[in-house]
């Protein structure tokens, strides 16, 4: 069976509202999806897909944006 998996781009400077100490700070690095991707290849996912990818566009953390887009650029280009 195929693995795929979606991310959530709207959680860029927001984080996933988890009880864990860090589910804001880990969405305030820029590069917290471009983790999620690495993670995913390494355990055999066959792709993954962004929701609502137009936060990657329209942030109100443009600064963060800007670095998920080019982390993301950069798995895709090596």
């Amino acid at each position: 069976m195929r693995i795929q998996a979606e991310n959530r781009a709207y959680r860029i400077g927001e984080g996933d509202g988890g009880a864990n100490e860090d589910s804001q700070s880990q969405w305030c690095t820029g590069s917290a999806l471009a983790r999620q991707v690495e993670s995913l290849h390494s355990l055999g996912a066959g792709g993954w897909a962004l929701y609502r990818y137009d936060s990657l566009f329209r942030s109100a953390r443009p600064e963060l944006a800007d670095a998920e887009r080019a982390a993301l650029a950069a798995l895709t280009t090596a």
